[in-house]
Order: structure tokens, then C-alpha cells, then sequence
């Protein structure tokens, strides 16, 4: 077919297209206060949002077709996201980026973390989260950013209950149940939460089956 600018020419080349991450996103951390882990099966749970849990960076390499690479030094994490890797975080990492048809090459992603990792503080969910809103925009609706989280979380998790990544997208004080969902809470007088790491690194899905065992 002739190119509409030039009738004698053959078929128009297409311009490549060239999709970036945005370079600035965030999620809350959070804590359970009432529910941790039997809130994987069905029972409710009260969570608060630590806010800014994690703030992601992304800027691009020098060689756009090179894989992706995610550091969060507070972590110790320094990884590529290629795609034939067996490292968790490189496959939640790809899982939630996926979803969002978002870029996994050419970008730099650096993490500054507030939160520890593998503490009960949901920086996995926090991760997730902020990836999804790179990968989508800040301004993403809610769901949409559910959606895309929940990819990664359920390799970390393998069924996550949800409370996690709803606390890191939303922030502020919830209620929270598989089947009835989210329900803000308001408390009636202002309170400080003391929050002390035991510097044990944890891990959910071990911590979520002893609470299956009994």
C-alpha cells in the first residue's frame, strides 16, 4: 500500500516506540496490630500504614536493551531483573512489571527503604506496590495497582491475604478480612505506636503455616 505522504513510496516505517518507567514512586509499610497471620484464613485483622516505606527511583542505563537492576542498599539487595533468574525478588519484581506491560529493561530502579525487610512490616507488599505505581503512574487508580502488586506478592506469599498490599497502596488505619475486605477506622484519640525490629529476619509464609499447624 502506498504511505499516505508519499503515494510512491512503499509501506511507512514504523517509528519504534520507546516506554519508560516513571521515576518516582512510593508505598507504606505496615504494621498488624490485631490478626497477624490468621488473617490468612479468614479471621479479621487490624493494620496501621507506616508511611513511606519505600521510595523507588528508576532512571535509565546507558544500554536500553540491558536488564533491568533493583538496589535497595537498607536490604542488601543489588539484583538484575533478568528474566531467566531464580531470585524471589527478580521474579515478583518481573511478575508486577509484567503486568503493567512496563519496561524491564534499560532502567536503573534504586530503593531508599524505611522500613526493614523480612520484619512483619510488609516490605514485600511495600516493594510491590511501588513498582506497580513506576510501572502504571502515581495517579493509577487503586485497583489497578492491586491488581498489578498482588502478581509479586503471591510469589512471595503464595496466597497472601491481601491486608498487606491494601496498607501499603492506602496507608492510614484499617480493618481488614478476606471476605468482607477493607473498612477505614478512625480512632477517637490520637496514640504513638513503638515499634522495636528484633533484628530476626522472618519470613511470612513459614510464620502463616505454624499458625495452620494449630
Amino acid at each position: 500500500h502506498p504511505s499516505p505522504t508519499n503515494p510512491g513510496a512503499g509501506p511507512a516505517a514504523l517509528e519504534p516506540v520507546t516506554v519508560v518507567l516513571h521515576p518516582l514512586a512510593d508505598a507504606d509499610g505496615k504494621v498488624i496490630l490485631f490478626g497477624e497471620h490468621a488473617v490468612v484464613y479468614g479471621e479479621p485483622a487490624l493494620a496501621a500504614g507506616l508511611p513511606d516505606g519505600l521510595t523507588l527511583r528508576a532512571t535509565p542505563l546507558d544500554d536500553p536493551t540491558a536488564f533491568a537492576t533493583l538496589s535497595i542498599p537498607a536490604w542488601d539487595l543489588e539484583i538484575a531483573l533478568d528474566v531467566e533468574s531464580d531470585h524471589r525478588v527478580a521474579r515478583a519484581a518481573l511478575a508486577v512489571l509484567g503486568h503493567c506491560d512496563a519496561p524491564v529493561r534499560g532502567h536503573r530502579i534504586i530503593g531508599e527503604a524505611r522500613i526493614p525487610s523480612r520484619a512483619g512490616l510488609g516490605s514485600s507488599a511495600t516493594l510491590t506496590v511501588a513498582l506497580a505505581r513506576l510501572g502504571l503512574g502515581p495517579d493509577a487508580p487503586a485497583p489497578a495497582i492491586l491488581a498489578a502488586a498482588t502478581e509479586g506478592e503471591q510469589i512471595f506469599h503464595g496466597a497472601p491475604s491481601g491486608i498487606d498490599a491494601h496498607v501499603a497502596c492506602h496507608g492510614g488505619v484499617v480493618r481488614f478480612s478476606r471476605d468482607l475486605g477493607a473498612s477505614e477506622v478512625r480512632p477517637q484519640v490520637g496514640f504513638d505506636l513503638l515499634i522495636v525490629p528484633t533484628g530476626v529476619p522472618r519470613h511470612t509464609a513459614t510464620q502463616v503455616a505454624h499458625v495452620r499447624a494449630r
